[in-house]
């Protein structure tokens, strides 16, 4: 423990995965399976919580200017017209400020140069949104098999090249990797201060601020992953399994059924953003235990592949129905035009068995 404790360079150190990190993986490779039942017994008796986990203050490296140091940026420069700043006084909210790890933040946000306008600044300005975060889905799905309709979303429009889908051992972080851009950790404390605080920046809260109604769906249980608390903090009217939506009790349910039962619920609507999660593609990826795969089993049958990656193809059908259902929807109300759908995937396929995706 001596030398553990010691070794706390670098963004991965020993004392912080045996301290803070909470990852099984880590834990096992680095210490032992004794010692990780061990750290796991005691989370699991004790809990863990960010505070209790995080660096004590001293530790961190501190990436700003201390605000007794003058700023070089003259704000004069800069206006709203031509940047993109916030409405925000970061000198009155650092004189009365007391707590020293805000104050920092205050003084560090507050010399941020602030990024250019350009010729894409408003484009989409007053239009509807519809994010769509498709389990398991990954770009070569879309243009290796029969997804036509996802195919021609995914390729028609704006493509994000640079948008890659993790490869997390973990379940969907859509609050994290999605809302907030930044990585997940492999346990689900990182979704904490997401429950418990207000974030004011995330689209369903920004969204709302300009009078849209914003609203997020997904067709599993309501209170799975605390989303029940986590998404009304991000500014959205929640409705999933159990709390406005009845689907059948199939696993994993049907993405289509989920998609011609919300589209009623917001498309009349003076203006919409909409955040979907999709679970139709989940796994396991096997003939009988996805119901999904079983339903379009014989429009991959035929395919000169193992039963995993059959399975997975199958059960991916689904969303390709849910989303034709999702833009004759939009078109038979007239608000296709007006609305901007966001495909995006949530993590890799998970493998189930060897022969799996």
């Amino acid at each position: 423990m001596g030398i553990v404790m010691c070794c706390g360079g670098g963004s991965m150190s020993l004392r912080f995965i045996y301290l803070q990190a909470a990852v099984p993986e880590l834990e096992v490779q680095n210490f032992g399976m004794l010692t990780q039942n061990q750290l796991e017994l005691r989370r699991v008796l004790f809990g863990i919580t960010p505070e209790d986990q995080s660096l004590r203050k001293g530790q961190a490296l501190h990436l700003y200017r201390p605000a007794s140091e003058p700023v070089e940026v003259e704000s004069a420069e800069y206006s709203s017209a031509d940047y993109h700043i916030l409405d925000i006084d970061f000198d009155r909210l650092i004189a009365e400020e007391t707590d020293e790890d805000l104050l920092q933040m205050h003084t560090y946000f507050s010399q941020q140069v602030p990024t250019a306008k350009n010729e894409w600044t408003g484009y989409f300005q007053g239009k509807n949104l519809i994010w769509i975060v498709a389990e398991g889905s990954v770009p070569w799905l879309w243009t290796r098999s029969a997804l036509l309709c996802s195919d021609e979303m995914a390729h028609s429009g704006f493509v994000f090249d640079h948008f890659y889908t993790p490869l997390w051992g973990c379940p969907p972080r859509m609050g994290v990797h999605h809302h907030h851009g930044a990585h997940p950790k492999v346990r689900g404390v990182e979704l904490l201060p997401v429950r418990r605080k207000l974030h004011a920046l995330r689209f369903g809260n920004q969204f709302s601020q300009l009078g849209y109604r914003t609203m997020a769906f997904h067709d599993y249980l309501y209170t799975y992953y605390d989303r029940d608390k986590s998404f009304p903090n991000m500014g959205y009217e929640y409705y999933a399994l159990g709390h406005g939506l009845e689907l059948e009790e199939i696993w994993p349910p049907s993405d289509l059924e989920m998609m011609e039962e919300i589209v009623p619920m917001f498309v009349d609507e003076e203006q919409f953003m909409v955040y979907c999660l999709t679970v139709s593609g989940h796994l396991n990826y096997t003939y009988e235990e996805n119901a999904m795969s079983r339903r379009h089993w014989d429009e991959v049958a035929g395919l000169p592949y193992s039963e995993g990656p059959k399975a997975y193809l199958a059960c991916q059908m689904e969303l390709e129905l849910a989303m034709e259902s999702l833009l004759t929807q939009l078109e038979e109300a007239g608000r296709l035009d007006d609305t901007v759908i966001v495909l995006s995937g949530d993590h890799y396929p998970v493998r189930t068995d060897r022969r799996g995706v």
